[in-house]
């Protein structure tokens, strides 16, 4: 700064040189706030959707995860706030004014920095969260977990440390003298390194829920409806290559405030993604508990192709009267972790029954067609005293369910209390 001439008026010139064949514009350039725009609207939107629904899910009793949910989401959006607020950087920067870099720029830069420390480290540990809540019924899947977690905080929280050596002024300095120093640019070599481990961290947090769901006693097509929603998490795999792309791209380059942006716009996916996967769960069941039962709902089901029990054993469904309190969270204690809705039974019990099932030492009932050879097929589960009748179960042949020293025989006028 103390090398620019008094009284020159730097909006006046452009902050970097146009290349050959190429002149700076400083009234109507090229930007990228048509894509910029968008995609925080978008990615914002669908964050704060899932979770809402998460929230109403499990408003009852919340959980480590629904709380860094929340954290998470909040740092988003004040992160993203802060992107919307400098639109006019999202250009080439031989469009840009050079009285537009002066220490309020270099300020909302380092607080963008420390922002997504944060926000990066809730958001995927929310994850990790949700995975420990429905798949800590193994050991191995818990130290995963664990791991994940704690390699989670050291790849991100050395950010601040950096951030505070490079991109923040040192004493006798001012804000807008950072700029100068040449220190922001070798930040960006750490950039370069924390983005190739955030790709293997993604690709961590996509793939350590498949094995566990490939072992379970299910059918193929239930298989293939849990993993579809913890494959959404492959668009933040994407969103991290890009984003290591643009960093790549940004070492040694004159332009660096459109590699900035596009940086930002995949930093935004990758983070809202990691939200949504960690409140997909719970958005499923808001819509299942609330959603499906609405007449509009059954109509377009009934059309489309009836029932959806239909070939995937019977399900207790219990009457209006009788319904349990749809804001009842998914937890590891207690009765409500015994969800009567399919998604919910992602739990310890559920996994240990799929795992015993074909041994008979499930604590769930499964039906299974009657031989000729076998009338009848007896199962051990546990029935709920508030459950009420009659209830209709598919006609399998004669079922006898036993739980609480009270025996239901299945008939063709629904389930009914027999004598033990």
């Amino acid at each position: 700064m103390d090398q620019i001439p008094p009284g020159l008026d730097l909006c006046m010139f452009p902050a970097g040189l146009a290349p050959n064949g190429t002149s700076s514009n400083l009234q109507n350039p090229k930007t990228l706030v048509p894509v910029l725009i968008p995609i925080c609207i978008i990615m914002s939107v669908g964050a704060i959707l899932f979770t809402a629904l998460r929230l109403c899910a499990n408003w009852r009793k919340m959980w480590w995860s629904d709380y860094f949910a929340i954290i998470a989401l909040t740092l988003s959006l004040a992160n993203t706030g802060l992107m919307l607020a400098q639109t006019k950087f999202a250009r080439h920067q031989w469009d840009i004014r050079a009285c537009w870099y002066d220490g309020n720029y270099t300020k909302i830069l380092f607080s963008q920095q420390i922002i997504l420390t944060f926000v990066l480290f809730f958001s995927k540990c929310s994850v990790f969260l949700l995975y420990q809540q429905i798949f800590d019924v193994q050991r191995p899947m818990r130290i995963a977990i664990r791991v994940g977690i704690v390699f989670t905080g050291l790849l991100y929280f050395t950010n601040i440390p950096l951030s505070a050596i490079l991109s923040a002024p040192h004493i006798g300095e001012t804000w807008g003298s950072v700029l100068l120093s040449g220190r922001p640019q070798k930040e960006l070599i750490w950039g370069v390194v924390q983005s190739t481990l955030g790709i293997l961290l993604d690709l961590y947090i996509f793939i350590l829920p498949i094995p566990v769901i490939l072992k379970l006693h299910l059918s193929t097509k239930k298989k293939i409806q849990l993993l579809v929603v913890f494959t959404t998490a492959l668009v933040g795999v994407v969103a991290s290559v890009l984003s290591l792309v643009f960093r790549v791209e940004a070492i040694g380059t004159n332009d660096g405030t459109w590699k900035y942006t596009s940086l930002l716009i995949c930093s935004v996916v990758e983070i809202d993604v990691a939200i949504i996967v960690s409140c997909t769960p719970g958005f499923v069941n808001f819509t299942r508990v609330y959603i499906s039962d609405l007449p509009i709902v059954k109509s377009l089901r009934s059309t489309l192709g009836g029932s959806s029990n239909s070939g995937s054993g019977f399900t207790i469904k219990p009457s209006k009267s009788d319904k349990e309190d749809p804001n009842r969270p998914r937890t590891r204690n207690g009765p409500e972790w015994k969800e009567n809705h399919e998604f919910d039974e992602l739990g310890s019990n559920f996994f240990k029954s799929a795992s015993s099932t074909e041994r008979g030492e499930g604590e769930e009932s499964i039906s299974l067609p009657p031989t000729a050879a076998s009338p009848g097929i007896i199962r051990a589960i546990e029935v709920s005293q508030e459950m009420g009748g009659p209830y209709n179960i598919p006609e399998y042949g004669p079922i006898t369910h036993v739980s609480s020293n009270l025996h239901f025989q299945n008939s063709r006028e629904g389930l009914v209390p027999q004598r033990p």
